[in-house]
Formats: C-alpha cells, structure tokens, sequence
C-alpha cells in the first residue's frame, strides 16, 4: 500500500512542520532504490510504464497530502543534506530514471543524499507548487533548486528517451547555474539514453508549465548573457556530456551486461579450441635452411621446365639463351610473357 512505500517517521501538520532548507530536503540513495522496489510490489507490471508524473499522482502526492511535508521530509524529518542534485524531466520513464542513477554511484562506496524536485518539493495543489517554486522573494536564486543546487556536491544530469531535458527552462536554468558554481563539468556526470545528444534547442523555444516561471527565468539569463551564448552553452555541454552512447550509457551496459557476458565468453572460448585443434593438427612450413641458391635452383628448374613445353616445336634448345629467359621470366612475373612473347624472346636470342 502507499502506507508501505512512505513509512511516516513522524506526523505532522503544515503549521507544525520543522522548516527545513530546501538544501536538505533529500532522500538517500537507499530510500530511492527501496522506494523503487515497493511501487514495482505494488502495481506489479504496470510500474514499468508509469513515469515520473504517474509516481507523483498515484504514491508521492497522497502521501504528502496526509503528512503535510513534501516526500523527502516525511522519510526524513529532520533532513538530509544534499550530496547530488538530479536535473531531468518528469516525462521519463520512472523505472529507466532509477537505474540511470543506480548507474552512477552504484560501485561508490558513499552513497549521496539525492534532492529530487518530486520528492524533495511538497507535491499539492498549482498554488503550493507556486508558492515553492518562486521563492521568498521571487528571485531564481531563492528558489529551492538553486538554493540545493549551490550547496551540492554533484550536478547529476539524467536524460531520458521521451523529452530533450533543454526544451525544458527549468533544465536549462539549472544546467546555466551549475556552470557558474563551477560543478560543469568536473562535478558532473551524464546519465540516461541518449537520444537527444545531437538535439539543437533555442532556450527562447524552452517549455514551462508556468509562463510565469519561464519569464523570469528568461529575464535573468538574458540580463547576463545573449540567447545565442546560452544556446552555445547548451550546445557546447551536450558535446562534452554525451561522447557515445554505448561506451558511456551504463544503463544500457547494466541492462545488457550478463548477454554480453555469455556472448563474449562462448567466443573466447570458441577461439581457445580452434587455436588448440590447428596446433596440433597443422604442421607449419618451415622456410628453407639450406644455402637460397638451392632453394632458387628448385624454382629455376620448375620455370626451365615449363618454358620447354611451351618452346616445344623450336630447333633444339640453346642453354644460354633459355636460362636468360628464365631468368627474365622470374623477374618479371609468370604472367608478363604469353606464349608468343615467349617464342619471340627466344627466336631472338638464337
């Protein structure tokens, strides 16, 4: 039940809710991979296809409309400190979303603390939403994805098949404000398909579900920077971030690695016996080790012997003239004299 997937620490009223920094409005990495295997026990195959907005409607929004605290608080109510801020969209397929960032830190032995906005925002009604989502005082950097975002320790970026994370501003906000606290790109990393690596997008063209929002977003990157500068930027970060996919999706390599496995090992082991059975079944030619002129001798003799089937007819053989052809023959290559060439060359030279 949804009771199962948030155990509730604590319960709470709006009014009597710890007010915590948005900062710390986390979930651990454990917390979302627990949080992964309850909702596949709850909807069963159906989990497979929701993505992140059916999560927020069916599990996250009931339970922070009963706790009154947004999902990360109400596992947490004391808080987590951010390690890693995810930036994505919520068309993505929840499932794919998870392994992309099991894909990142699942062989690190600290795991982080995730801000996620679904669980780290209190999931209400459009005015709630607005009310988080502006701040105290309306500025981009009051927000709480800029606030957690200045005080992360990586910017994790998690692409997906459906949506171009920067048709999104809030994506391209986010991606702007992590070049400028320095974490673009040594505190980065990509993750996710990706399909939209080669995509070229217009930040003037970026979608929101606020028009408010995408106004004032625009308004401050644009007071700093022209729109072509943010499109390159953009475009400059999706080269450096999505060099080849096979090589550096680890959720494809996750996906597909024990069939990879299996295919790799039964041709080494294929190798292995064809490389055996030729050592010991095939003896190698070894080269010449007398003088080459014995050698050389065999050839000469086996060319001596066919040009006199061929000069078959002529007078009788003269020895000089026949080991000058040969030797020109040998030269030259087999193929260079035909057989009248070759009567020619010899009528000459008796």
């Amino acid at each position: 039940s949804i009771k199962d997937i948030g155990k509730c620490h604590k319960t709470v009223t709006k009014m009597e809710k710890l007010e915590l920094h948005p900062s710390m409005c986390c979930i651990s990495y454990d917390q979302l991979l627990e949080f992964r295997d309850n909702s596949q026990l709850l909807y069963g195959n159906a989990y497979h296809k929701f993505t992140m907005r059916d999560i927020v409607d069916r599990i996250i929004k009931p339970v922070c409309q009963k706790s009154k605290t947004c999902y990360a608080q109400h596992l947490n109510p004391e808080g987590l400190k951010v390690s890693a801020f995810i930036t994505h969209t919520w068309d993505e397929n929840f499932k794919t979303f998870v392994e992309s960032i099991e894909s990142v830190f699942e062989t690190t032995m600290q795991k982080p603390n995730l801000w996620i906005c679904a669980f780290a925002l209190y999931q209400g009604d459009e005015e709630d939403i607005k009310e988080q989502v502006e701040g105290k005082d309306q500025s981009l950097e009051m927000s709480p994805f800029v606030q957690a975002l200045k005080e992360a320790d990586f910017f994790v970026v998690v692409r997906n098949e459906t949506t171009d994370l920067y048709s999104r501003i809030w994506c391209v906000c986010e991606l702007i404000f992590a070049m400028d606290y320095g974490m673009v790109p040594d505190k980065t990393y990509v993750t996710g398909p990706g399909t939209f690596e080669n995509a070229s997008t217009s930040c003037l063209e970026a979608e929101s579900w606020s028009k408010e929002d995408k106004d004032r977003i625009l308004n401050h990157l644009l007071s700093k920077l022209a729109p072509e500068e943010v499109d390159e930027k953009i475009h400059a970060f999706r080269a450096k971030g999505a060099p080849s996919r096979l090589l550096t999706d680890k959720s494809w390599l996750q996906r597909y690695k024990w069939p990879i496995f299996l295919v790799v090992g039964v041709l080494l082991a294929g190798l292995t016996f064809l490389s055996v059975h030729f050592a010991t079944t095939v003896q190698p030619v070894a080269p010449p080790t007398d003088a080459p002129t014995t050698f050389e001798a065999g050839v000469v003799a086996n060319v001596r012997e066919m040009m006199q089937k061929k000069l078959q007819g002529l007078a009788e053989l003269d020895e000089e003239a026949l080991s000058w052809v040969v030797e020109k023959r040998l030269k030259e290559g087999e193929d260079s004299y035909n057989d009248e060439k070759l009567r020619t060359q010899y009528a000459l030279l008796t």
